[in-house]
């Protein structure tokens, strides 16, 4: 008896696979479950991507789809950041696919648009969809490292985009700061500008350096300051003094 059953466990579950290997290919089922946030990608952008890398999906056996060949094709595209793609018994390809979310849209000194995730990898400028994220602009030159497959680690410190990134990723993960600030402004002497939401005044934060307690009193002004005197009072905020905020006032 147990011999009979341990041939059936064996037998059996080949059998199955190799019929269900057999079974047309009869739907693809294409997951983008971040589309809320991030629409650079459609399900037809991947459906055509597939189709590029072979035609003949639908109705031919699923036990012939190459899902790791099809990952590789998916994952190149920038906007991606993870695929998965897997059959069922049933005839189905299934295609999970991760957007990358950007923080920050980077408009150089050229005027070229790109997007940067959290990662620090480069998503291109799509006509089709323009997210609501912080912009930086100026002067900004960024290397030739980020065209390609970068992490922004790679990049040194001291650059201007390295810069960005950096002050662009505390932004955005900061409820706070990420309601208060529109636009990261780069001079041409390398330091930063700030644009608020909220006020026709100009932050001058200054050098990347100490980035973090700068934050912390422009927080402190914001909180204990400019709630009581209000948002136009000051044509420009200065965070560049050690140990000190100069405000200018409005001359009208």
């Amino acid at each position: 008896m147990w011999v009979i059953i341990l041939a059936y466990l064996v037998v059996i579950p080949g059998f199955i696979v190799d019929r269900s290997g057999k079974t047309p290919c009869n739907l693809i089922d294409i997951s983008l479950p971040d589309s809320l946030s991030s629409r650079f990608v459609t399900q037809d952008d991947i459906l055509n991507a597939i189709n590029k890398l072979d035609n003949q999906i639908l109705g031919y056996p699923v036990g012939t789809l190459d899902t790791r060949k099809i990952e590789n094709r998916l994952i190149l595209h920038p906007a991606l950041k993870k695929v998965e793609a897997y059959k069922t018994i049933g005839g189905k390809l299934n295609i999970e696919a991760i957007q990358r979310v950007p923080v920050v849209r980077i408009i150089n000194n050229k005027g070229s648009n790109f997007y940067l995730d959290a990662e620090g990898a480069v998503v291109p400028f799509s006509e089709k969809f323009t997210p609501r994220v912080l912009i930086a602009s100026g002067y900004i030159n960024e290397p030739s490292e980020i065209r390609q497959e970068l992490m922004m680690k790679n990049i040194n410190s001291d650059n201007i985009i390295k810069q960005v990134y950096e002050l662009s990723c505390f932004i955005s993960s900061h409820d706070f700061w990420k309601a208060q600030i529109e636009q990261i402004y780069v001079n041409k002497n390398g330091e930063f500008d700030l644009v608020p939401r909220v006020g026709a005044y100009r932050i001058i934060f200054g050098s990347f350096d100490e980035y973090q307690g700068k934050f912390r009193k422009l927080y402190a002004l914001f909180e204990k300051g400019l709630n009581k005197v209000g948002w136009n009072k000051y044509e420009a905020i200065n965070l560049k003094f050690d140990g000190q905020i100069v405000c200018t006032k409005r001359t009208y």
